[in-house]
């Protein structure tokens, strides 16, 4: 066997070696970190989104209990009286609140 086709021989074999060893450090080093970024970047978005609907949710609250303990809406869950409807539930009022649907319902239903 030649010198030349031992060095070639010598160098493919380091080639491989070296290619294989950055493909096994890429696939478990770099490959791990970038599962974790991901993640946690995954977990901050779910954050983020729970504490829109939390805010949302504080929000409709707020408005629930502002109606439900107005006297005359109670009133008008009882009786039905059309002067509410007329005096307070117009479209602007829940165009402000960003509602689509109200509904009003007594211990009947």
């Amino acid at each position: 066997m030649s010198i030349s086709l031992k060095v070639t021989t010598a160098m493919l074999f380091m080639a491989l070696v070296l290619g294989l060893t950055v493909v096994g450090l890429q696939r478990y080093l770099v490959n791990t970190e970038f599962q974790f970024l991901e993640q946690e970047f995954a977990k901050l978005n779910i954050d983020r989104i729970i504490n829109r609907f939390s805010l949302e949710l504080n929000s409709i609250d707020a408005t629930v209990y502002d109606w439900s303990a107005w006297d005359d809406t109670y009133t008008f869950a009882q009786d039905r009286n059309a002067g509410y409807v007329e005096a307070n539930l117009y479209p602007n009022t829940f165009l402000n609140f960003g509602t689509n649907i109200v509904l009003f319902v007594d211990l009947q239903g």
